[in-house]
């Protein structure tokens, strides 16, 4: 696991509780170097986020590969 130096990034999804997921596809196939760690931080039961459709706690996207990403219900303190 390697990290650069001075590159940080900081994201922070908010999702209404509708029942509706929100979706997005993270494409890292061209991008060198790049991986994605997204971590559920709070103890909501009803916030789940999912990598490929696989409920997880924590996803990682790697280097030179594409995923798909729901978050359902997640407050921001999720």
């Amino acid at each position: 696991n390697t990290t650069l130096q001075g590159l940080s990034l900081s994201y922070r999804v908010s999702v209404m509780r509708s029942g509706h997921p929100v979706l997005c596809t993270v494409d890292l196939t061209k991008q060198q170097g790049v991986s994605l760690q997204i971590e559920k931080v709070g103890s909501d039961p009803y916030c789940e986020i999912s990598l490929n459709s696989e409920v997880k706690e924590k996803m990682n996207v790697l280097e030179g590969t594409t995923a798909h990403l729901s978050f359902l219900d997640c407050t921001k303190d999720d």
